[in-house]
C-alpha cells in the first residue's frame, strides 16, 4: 500500500510540474513574423490595409489588442432648458436658453470592439443675439481597454464670448500598447463643439 501511495504521488508530481511549464512556454513564445511585420508597418504609417486586418484577424488575440486607425465613430447628445436656473453651473448667467451639449468619438478595434470613447462637455448659455458664455467645460476618457493608455489632454481651449458663434475643443492622447510588442502608436481623438445665438449646435471629431 506504501509503494502505491508513492507512485500515486509521484504521477501527481509530475502532472503538477508539465502544465505549469506548458503554459509558460505558450506565453513566452514571440509574436508570429508576419503580426510583427503588420505592427511594424501599422507603427510607422499609422495605417492599416485589408491585407493588414486579415492578418491579424488570423490571429485574434492580437486583433483584439490593435486599434484600427479607420474605425471611429462620433455621436453626440445635447440637454436644453429655457433660461439659466435649471442648471447649476449657469447660475448668475442671464440667458434665455441654457445647454448641456456633449460630443464622443469612439475607437474600435480590428475585431469591431470598442477601446475608449473620448468625450468631451460644454455647458453654454445665449440669449439669440450671442453666446453669453461656455460657464463649464470637461473632457474625459471612458471604456478603455486594457492596451489603451490615456496619456491626457493636449489641447484645451474656447473661442471669446459672449459672441453670436462660439466654440469648445478638446484633445486627448491615447496610446495603444501591444502585448509582446510594446507601444505601436498613438491615437489624439477630439471634440469640437460649435454653438450659435439661437440655440443651435453641432459637433465635430477627429482624431
Amino acid at each position: 500500500m506504501r509503494k502505491l501511495s508513492l507512485v500515486i504521488l509521484g504521477v501527481l508530481t509530475i502532472i503538477l510540474s508539465i502544465a505549469p511549464t506548458a503554459s509558460a512556454d505558450k506565453e513566452s513564445r514571440p509574436l508570429p513574423r508576419e503580426v510583427v511585420t503588420v505592427l511594424d508597418r501599422l507603427s510607422l504609417t499609422g495605417e492599416l490595409s485589408d491585407a493588414d486586418r486579415a492578418v491579424l484577424r488570423k490571429h485574434p488575440e492580437i486583433a483584439a489588442q490593435v486599434l484600427d486607425p479607420a474605425k471611429i465613430t462620433a455621436t453626440s447628445k445635447t440637454t436644453t432648458v429655457a433660461g439659466s436656473n435649471a442648471f447649476q453651473s449657469a447660475t448668475g448667467v442671464a440667458a434665455r436658453h441654457c445647454h448641456i451639449s456633449e460630443g464622443q468619438i469612439s475607437g474600435h478595434s480590428v475585431l469591431g470592439s470598442t477601446v475608449y470613447v473620448w468625450h468631451h462637455r460644454a455647458d453654454w448659455c445665449a440669449d439669440n443675439v450671442t453666446v453669453q458664455s461656455f460657464h463649464y467645460r470637461q473632457g474625459w476618457a471612458t471604456e478603455l481597454a486594457s492596451t489603451m493608455y490615456f496619456r491626457g489632454v493636449t489641447a484645451n481651449w474656447n473661442s471669446p464670448t459672449p459672441s453670436g458663434y462660439a466654440e469648445s475643443f478638446m484633445q486627448a492622447h491615447i496610446e495603444n500598447c501591444i502585448f509582446k510588442y510594446g507601444c505601436i502608436n498613438s491615437n489624439y481623438p477630439w471634440v469640437k463643439i460649435k454653438t450659435w445665438a439661437n440655440g443651435h449646435w453641432y459637433d465635430e471629431v477627429g482624431h
